[in-house]
């Protein structure tokens, strides 16, 4: 299924007013308002359905780009195909319930096609249209008794997942991350990350009832102290497992045969960093883990690293009430020591659910220590006898069995409900990669993050419906132009793979000639904003082709520049004060340019890049200075000395 027309008859802002939008290249539909009526025509289009031009497997139905000047509405108008187009359901203490969430707020229009069938759904009250079309129309409006037929009886109405990725902070957002009985509507934003991070190094190991305040206030402070963009980590993790059980790879996947770099977060050097009063119960049950274990005596750099863990671990079993903390005082001076007094306080707690949350927690560890391992039996080949620097990261070569097996455990940890004691103190570095590459990377592994979302949240997880909605604003953001040019290809390739068997449609915004180069004028919204400052859409015709075009042209005409020309502004200005200086308008002549000036400007003007521009400002700078002999010999000399100067280059 696929939607092919959108009609907002008014945003909530405003700022969108009696607008139709057409996705499809063979459908063209048009809504006109006049007296109070509003009447929907299908204008006619080509015969020829070129359903797939995007992906010969049928796989992604439909792209869409949405182009214009800043200020012109692109990213306000992805978030209202976010909106639900009538109700979505939700299961509400056992009954089946049908939320208009603000759709009621506007009259809207949307038009799917599915199997070459139109499907019309809107609240438009005696909306005309022609008979041909008023056979594919379901009105929908608030109370109607039809409304919970009329959604059963058609699958296509609620059969839609909606993405939208977007870096802004969207005003009618409620928020970030929102998700119904199934994976249906979800939006990721800059704050998607921060909450997210609750999810991750947050509260839910709270369910249990013996946990205190203490606890909470010390969680937060652990909390408030992983960046946001921590999280991401974790999401890039779950892409990485993706990518080594695929059968099929993509160009993409090659950049990203790197190692990974882990190390680990150390509570003990955070409370340290925090708190200086004596007074403070988190760093009084601090001080009373450092008087019963010291592991300052670990001679293992190794052993020394994987000994934040169980200390962690420690420092978390003292924030507890119920808990008391036993051992001998001594020093310690290997890992098995430290291991060894963990197992014992951990034996030693008296109610089963903590207990029970210790052994899980302890586990873990110890499975990645294992893991851990496989890498320090291949550095003990090296010799440790000289200075250096403690090492303070792990790496992961990739390629290897640890990698595979980190993924795994990383994994698991990630889908364990908020129970994991490891995602709250693991760091996983970055792996080498480019701005573009990186900026690639967060974009595929939010996508694949999309269906994972409620396994991490809930423990289960959500079903895919059977067709996506993939909004991406400014698609190119962070992308070096090499990558630009890459960009449609890998994301293509990388929507066909991970949701194979599904119908994909892919609407998104840029600023990128390069990026709309890949995308036909016919699958183009072209946006601008009226004198009033509303949202208008401008017509496909008056634009050029766009699908394999010169980026140059884009940029003057799909982006409007046709006023401002295709260079810098300080260039612009820069040219025009040149200009200036040679050209008088009152004797409409060129002007006598002093010595020292003439020098200046044949500096500036021999810096321009466009040889057609450069040479006729070089043609009346000598003009303004010598007779036209003087001026020809001057300008052979000119031109021996650059000849000379490329001969000395090579």
């Amino acid at each position: 299924m696929e939607l092919i027309f959108l009609y907002i008859n008014h945003s909530k802002t405003g700022f969108i007013e009696k607008q139709g939008i057409n996705l499809n290249s063979h459908y063209c539909f048009e809504v006109t308002y006049e007296n109070g009526v509003y009447t929907l025509n299908q204008k006619k289009k080509s015969e020829v359905k070129d359903c797939n031009f995007f992906d010969e497997t049928g796989c992604i139905s439909n792209v869409t780009a949405i182009v214009g000047e800043n200020g012109s509405g692109k990213t306000t108008l992805l978030n209202q195909f976010m909106i639900s187009y009538g109700g979505v359901k939700e299961n509400v203490i056992g009954r089946e319930i049908y939320n208009f969430n603000r759709y009621e707020d506007a009259k809207r229009i949307a038009i799917y096609v599915e199997n070459g069938d139109i499907i019309i759904f809107h609240n438009i009250e005696n909306l005309n249209m022609s008979q041909n079309l008023k056979d594919k129309e379901h009105y929908l409006y608030k109370g109607s008794k039809e409304l919970s037929s009329i959604i059963k009886e058609n699958k296509e109405f609620e059969n839609i997942s909606r993405f939208f990725i977007t870096n802004n902070y969207l005003g009618e957002m409620t928020n970030s991350i929102s998700i119904h009985d199934s994976v249906s509507d979800i939006y990721m934003n800059l704050s998607s990350l921060h909450t997210l991070k609750g999810d991750f190094f947050g509260k839910e190991y709270l369910r249990y009832k013996d946990f205190n305040g203490q606890l909470l206030a010390f969680s937060d402070m652990l909390m408030s102290k992983r960046p946001d963009e921590f999280v991401q980590q974790f999401i890039d993790c779950i892409y990485l497992k993706n990518l080594i059980l695929r059968s099929e790879h993509t160009p993409f996947d090659k950049c990203l045969e790197r190692d990974l770099k882990i190390s680990f977060f150390s509570f003990y050097r955070c409370i340290e960093d925090n708190f200086y009063d004596d007074s403070n119960e988190i760093l009084k049950q601090h001080n009373n883990i450092k008087s019963l274990i010291n592991i300052s005596n670990i001679s293992s750099d190794f052993d020394k690293n994987l000994s934040v863990l169980y200390y962690n671990l420690l420092e978390f079993m003292a924030q507890i009430k119920d808990v008391r903390l036993i051992g001998s005082g001594k020093l310690i001076t290997s890992l098995d020591e430290l291991r060894n007094i963990v197992k014992e306080n951990i034996e030693a707690i008296e109610k089963n659910d903590l207990k029970t949350y210790f052994e899980k927690a302890y586990s873990e560890i110890e499975n990645y220590v294992k893991i851990l391992s496989r890498e320090y039996e291949v550095k003990k080949k090296f010799d440790y006898s000289q200075p250096r620097l403690e090492r303070t990261e792990f790496v992961i070569r990739y390629g290897e069995k640890q990698y595979r097996e980190f993924l795994n455990a990383i994994c698991q940890s990630i889908f364990s409900n908020g129970e994991s004691f490891i995602i709250k103190c693991i760091n996983i570095e970055g792996i080498g990669l480019s701005s573009g590459e990186r900026a690639l990377l967060n974009l595929f592994s939010w996508i694949v993050f999309f269906p994972q979302y409620r396994k991490i949240r809930y423990g289960e997880l959500g079903g895919l419906r059977d067709n996506i909605l993939l909004l991406i604003d400014e698609l190119d953001l962070y992308c070096h132009p090499a990558w630009q040019q890459k960009l449609i290809y890998y994301l293509l390739e990388e929507l066909r793979i991970q949701f194979a068997g599904k119908n994909v449609q892919l609407i998104f915004t840029t600023h990128s000639p390069i990026v709309l180069s890949d995308i036909p004028k016919s699958n183009t919204v072209y946006l601008r904003r009226s004198g009033d400052g509303k949202m208008l859409i401008d017509k496909p015709h008056n634009h050029y082709e766009t699908f394999g075009s010169n980026i140059y042209k884009l940029f003057n005409d799909a982006f409007f520049l046709e006023k401002s020309g295709q260079i810098g502004e300080f260039a612009k200005r820069k040219i025009e004060n040149i200009i200036k200086n040679l050209w008088d308008d009152k004797e409409n002549k060129i002007r006598a340019i002093k010595k020292n000036k003439f020098y200046e400007l044949q500096h500036q003007i021999e810096m321009i890049g466009d040889n057609l521009l450069r040479e006729k400002l070089l043609d009346m700078l000598f003009e303004s200075r010598y007779s036209e002999l003087d001026y020809s010999q001057r300008k052979i000399k000119l031109y021996q000395k650059k000849i000379e100067e490329l001969g000395g280059n090579k």
